[in-house]
């Protein structure tokens, strides 16, 4: 999991790489849910599908290098598209 901060008030840019390999993915999710209660935005890179969109504000799907699926987690979640591929469904 990668994650990088920005806190646009301050117009300085924070980035962080933090390697999960060894977290649990719900301690993960509650590292990422706090730090972005305190108003820092956050670049989430995760494998955990599922659990990465349950808690987006905002995701994309990337094929190839190319964003070809954008939306809130909510509706990417929905998508038949990333059901199928990503999912299982």
């Amino acid at each position: 999991m990668f994650f990088a901060t920005r806190r646009a008030a301050w117009r300085r840019v924070f980035l962080a790489r933090i390697d999960f390999r060894q977290v649990q993915t719900d301690v993960k999710i509650a590292i990422v849910k706090r730090v972005a209660t305190s108003g820092v935005s956050i670049l989430l890179v995760e494998q955990n599908v599922h659990q990465s969109l349950k808690i987006a504000h905002r995701g994309y799907v990337m094929e190839k290098g190319h964003a070809v699926l954008s939306g809130t987690g909510q509706e990417l979640l929905g998508n038949e598209f990333v059901k199928r591929a990503f999912l299982g469904a």
